[in-house]
């Protein structure tokens, strides 16, 4: 599900408010999240990822391993606590720490301060060595599965997330995807309850068909924005990468939409209104829906966060 993906604020911003009304894989052009966009694990350990500078200069954060290995590459489960750990081949190390007692997974969670309950530092030899972190509302972190046991893995991808040098030296954004597998377990993360809704079950009264949301004026802090991620989604959904998948690079799309929060110069305050959106349709059992009864749902449920986004 778009919205439950790295694709989440992309879909919110394309789907959501009707910015576009184009085809991406597996949908219909109503504006509903396709099912199909979260990338299914594989048993191995891959970073492809970037990490830009105050001048966009970017430095890729790529490598893979087969196996994982606690505190380089993989994941790791202490308590409530999910650990991640990736290194790329120009030696950068990213770790990652999520308390799933407070942000229960899958979800997109706001990342924060070191020590905090959401996480992130970089320890990076080239072009600017030293060791960054995250701080208060550095941006967001996706994490597409919540595994229970060695050797299970997991998706991911990175929104955007602002590290500051902790030698002064600067601020650098990461971005990119991700597929991890766990390595040492001494616990048990805490993981949403998922009703999966029937296959094949046709329509019911709990399918959404109605509702209405006048999103009246645009003067909300994604309003700015508009134009342009509509455009780079569009380019986005029309490229060979979301049109015809290519199954040794599944993350291809989602890349490319990602990209566009950063080309757009999106600002934090708009990342966090199309949060606030995803988690109230979220709440709602809307994400049980696609195309015209997932808007329906949004429109019933949650107009009040749409209007104050856009």
């Amino acid at each position: 599900m778009i919205l439950r993906s790295a694709m989440m604020g992309m879909a919110l911003a394309m789907a959501a408010f009707g910015m576009v009304a184009c085809d991406g894989p597996g949908g219909s052009g109503s504006g509903g999240p396709p099912a199909n966009q979260t990338p299914q694990p594989t048993q191995t350990n891959k970073v492809d990822a970037q990490v830009k500078d105050g001048s966009g200069a970017a430095t890729d954060v790529d490598g893979e391993q087969a196996q994982p290995s606690e505190g380089a590459f993989g994941g790791g489960i202490a308590g409530t606590v999910l650990n991640l750990w990736m290194t790329s081949s120009n030696g950068t190390l990213i770790s990652v720490v999520i308390d799933t007692a407070t942000h229960e997974l899958p979800a997109t969670v706001q990342i924060g301060e070191v020590n905090s309950t959401a996480f992130v530092t970089m320890t990076q030899t080239l072009p600017m060595p030293g060791v960054f972190v995250s701080g208060a509302n550095s941006g967001s972190i996706t994490i597409n599965q919540c595994p229970k046991a060695a050797g299970e893995a997991l998706t991911g991808a990175f929104g955007g997330i602002k590290l500051t040098s902790e030698a002064g030296g600067g601020e650098v954004t990461l971005s990119g995807t991700f597929n991890l597998m766990v390595g040492p377990v001494s616990g048990a993360l805490q993981c949403k309850v998922v009703t999966q809704p029937q296959p094949d079950a046709g329509p019911t009264d709990d399918v959404p068909t109605g509702g209405s949301c006048d999103m009246g004026t645009c003067d909300g802090p994604c309003c700015p924005y508009q134009a342009c991620l509509a455009s780079c989604s569009a380019a986005c959904m029309a490229s060979p990468a979301c049109q015809n998948p290519n199954p040794a690079d599944p993350f291809a799309c989602m890349t490319c939409s990602l990209g566009c929060f950063e080309e757009c110069g999106v600002s934090q305050q708009c990342m966090d209104a199309l949060e606030a959106v995803n988690t109230c349709e979220e709440n709602a059992g809307c994400f049980e829906f696609e195309d015209e009864a997932y808007e329906a749902c949004g429109d019933q449920h949650c107009c009040a966060e749409r209007k104050a986004a856009l």
